[in-house]
């Protein structure tokens, strides 16, 4: 009777235990709500992409949460034909973050897929590699010179490692001046802001091995040659299934390891498969973003920051690729559909996923 009653107990703590194994990630909430960027002070700058309407609707969130912001200066937008520039939005935000002594990391000086055609035309011709050169100069050192002193970090170069995702797009400064472009871009932005940290941006680098190393190859490169490279970006869009804690920690090592900063640059975590960006028409869109949804992206978002934590001496900069939900690229890429993948939701109220950040 003994021997079947230790039996019992022993199955129904096994039970229990596995009850208590199985049971969800769910971070604490306090009142009052931290301050991301007070939480972080001892580890790295933190704060977010910000937009025009975050600093009207929101303004009192950045101040709070961010000491490091990230303004857009996408070639298309700052830079739409030759001798036109508009500086308003940019002016405003930088003016915003500066008078609030929030730094700045500009985004980006040589985005490829974004640049806009007139750079690499006239009168319909495809111009040549010289013309093409003193473009690139101008465009640079015009923009990283009006911001000299005020934008701490460029993205001077982004993404020009072709991969799978790229399968239709071809990087017209490649075709036209060569691998050279890269080199010139960091030059010609150090010698407008020799102050200014100049970072290499590029997306996938925590899973995708071949394009990592090919990145590292490339940077090692340019080191080599002396090119004025200080820091590598992590763009973090993670993708689920596929992006792992352990491929993001393989990949900061790795290029810190040439004596690099590393900063993680556009970090949002969707609650989709990688199949969306891939086949969008394959994958149901979500009307509502769910308990179980929020609990899994408070857990991936947690084990994330408990290693970035552990790497605080590699990194000098975390932006999440916007501050509200409502303003996700995401939910205009790779079609129109809701998704849910920042730290604070459309009313700029914090998410589970926030409270998975400070939860240390």
């Amino acid at each position: 009777m003994k021997r079947n009653t230790f039996g019992l107990i022993t199955i129904f703590a096994l039970i229990l235990l596995t009850c208590v194994a199985c049971k969800p990630y769910d971070p604490p909430v306090y009142d009052p709500v931290p301050s991301l960027k007070d939480k972080y002070a001892d580890y790295f700058p933190i704060g977010s992409m910000i937009l025009g309407q975050d600093v009207d609707k929101a303004p009192e969130v950045i101040k709070k949460h961010c000491s490091l912001v990230t303004v857009p200066f996408f070639f298309n937008t700052i830079h739409p034909a030759e001798n036109v520039y508009q500086w308003d939005n940019a002016d405003r935000l930088i003016t915003f973050a500066n008078d609030n002594g929030i730094q700045v990391r500009g985004h980006v000086l040589i985005g490829g897929r974004w640049d806009a055609d007139w750079v690499f035309m006239d009168n319909n011709i495809v111009v040549s590699k010289e013309v093409l050169k003193e473009r690139l100069k101008q465009h640079i050192q015009k923009i990283v010179g009006r911001y000299k002193g005020e934008v701490a970090y460029w993205d001077v170069v982004n993404e020009p490692i072709w991969d799978i995702w790229q399968i239709d797009y071809i990087n017209r400064w490649r075709q036209i001046i060569g691998d050279e472009y890269v080199e010139l871009a960091f030059r010609f932005a150090h010698e407008a802001d020799p102050a200014a940290r100049l970072f290499y941006n590029e997306y996938n680098l925590d899973w995708d091995t071949r394009k990592r190393q090919a990145t590292y190859n490339l940077v090692k490169n340019l080191l080599d040659n002396g090119v004025p490279v200080h820091g590598i970006g992590l763009q973090g869009h993670w993708q689920n299934g596929i992006s792992t804690v352990d491929g993001t920690t393989r990949a900061i090592d790795l290029f810190s390891s040439l004596g690099l900063e590393i900063q993680i640059t556009e970090l949002d975590i969707t609650v989709y498969s990688p199949l969306k960006a891939a086949f969008p028409s394959l994958v149901p869109k979500y009307e509502t973003f769910t308990e179980e949804m929020s609990l899994k992206q408070a857990e991936t978002y947690y084990k994330l920051f408990s290693a970035l934590r552990s790497r605080k001496d590699k990194i000098t900069g975390i932006t999440f690729w916007g501050l509200s939900d409502d303003n996700s690229w995401l939910r205009h890429f790779p079609d129109e559909r809701n998704d849910w993948p920042l730290l604070f939701d459309g009313n700029y109220e914090p998410k589970k996923a926030f409270w998975a950040v400070v939860d240390f």
